[in-house]
């Protein structure tokens, strides 16, 4: 199984192909900050479900107050 890192990279590589470099690294880092605070909590993207994914857009919207 590839790590996430990989993934998200290669992920990266296709949106570039696509549309702007500059668009492709600000997706790829929205999503290490949100690979990095599931890990922070014992969590994997394979492992995500909606409780987590709730928790996290309330961690942004409170990141941001």
């Amino acid at each position: 199984m590839p790590q996430t890192t990989d993934v998200i990279d290669q992920f990266a590589e296709r949106y570039a192909a696509e549309n702007t470099a500059g668009s492709s690294e600000r997706y790829a880092m929205q999503l290490r900050s949100y690979e990095s605070w599931l890990n922070d909590r014992g969590m994997s993207f394979g492992g995500v479900d909606s409780t987590a994914v709730e928790d996290h857009l309330l961690y942004l919207a409170e990141d941001k107050d």
